[in-house]
């Protein structure tokens, strides 16, 4: 199987998971209304799938993601370990679909796809230009963060680790990767030169690392642990190095080839949705106290 032929069906499965997800997601909030005539399934166990479904799609578009990037598209050379991960991974997306996996053999098998995957790609990059650097460490953060939950070391500490293992998974490991991608794509429409775009994606991974770090870490808050003034720090630091992201997201989009695409407009919405999400929601919840009122709730 070639790199481009993985990467779209990559990319299929995503789109299926996604539309899935929506699917159960409106089951989920069915069952939270008074109904008579409808037998639904309970909230809870309809919630963990759709959770299920939305991870899975979001770790298989960022592996697409970076197969295409990484590979030249139109590489004939078959890579036998792309197919083994393709195959894993449509078999761990029929199975989650069918409740058939619990938690913990879920994530080993993300891991073990993102393994293969990475096997694949690591020794074929000649050139480790910031891309392909910043994206092999957001996705290897986000197989390592998938496996510490599973360490055992006691009730207690395994609930801190798993929360703390999640938040990095998401604010660090798939926040890293996708901003490897997101400046992959902006040479494409954009006219800004490889030197300006190589120190820009280097200057915000290791801002949004330390973002997402600071927001993991007051995951701790409601279980007791004492961090001194971090939630604080972060409901100030936070805000301000997702305004600087999207400071650093203007000038690619106002300098525009002409290639015609919409590829600039997605990326001004996920820009805008990362701001208002993470920026100001993420910063806002980092205050102790609104991070321990808050927790367990939809926000």
């Amino acid at each position: 199987m070639t790199p481009a032929r993985a990467a779209l069906q990559f990319f299929t499965v995503t789109l299926t998971l996604l539309i899935a997800y929506t699917l159960v997601q409106w089951i989920a909030l069915l069952a939270l209304l008074p109904h008579e005539s409808l037998t639904l399934p309970p909230f809870d166990q309809v919630s963990h799938l759709a959770t299920a479904l939305l991870d899975l799609a979001v770790v298989g578009g960022l592996i697409g993601g970076g197969i295409y990037a990484l590979q030249p598209s139109n590489e004939p050379t078959a890579h036998p370990l792309l197919q083994i991960a393709l195959l894993l991974w449509l078999l761990l997306a029929l199975v989650t679909v069918a409740g058939a996996l619990t938690p913990q053999q879920r994530v080993v098998a993300q891991a073990a796809v993102i393994a293969l995957v990475l096997a694949d790609l690591v020794p074929r990059v000649r050139h480790w230009t910031p891309i392909p650097l910043v994206w092999v460490i957001g996705i290897a953060i986000s197989a390592v963060c998938l496996l510490i939950p599973l360490i055992s070391p006691g009730d207690f500490l395994q609930a801190a680790f798993a929360a703390l293992a999640r938040a990095l998974n998401v604010h660090v490991g798939e926040t890293l990767a996708a901003l490897a991608l997101a400046n992959w794509l902006l040479r494409r429409f954009s006219t800004v030169s490889s030197l300006w775009a190589d120190l820009s994606l280097k200057t915000l991974a290791g801002l949004l690392a330390l973002a997402g770090t600071l927001l993991s870490l007051v995951i701790l808050i409601p279980l007791g642990f004492e961090i001194g003034v971090i939630g604080t720090f972060a409901a100030l630091l936070v805000p301000l190095i997702y305004l600087i992201a999207a400071a650093h997201s203007y000038l690619p989009l106002a300098n525009r080839n002409t290639e015609n695409t919409l590829a600039a407009h997605w990326m001004a919405l996920g820009v805008l949705l990362f701001l208002a999400g993470v920026g100001l929601t993420g910063g806002i919840q980092s205050l102790p106290a609104v991070q321990r009122s808050t927790v367990g709730t939809w926000l």
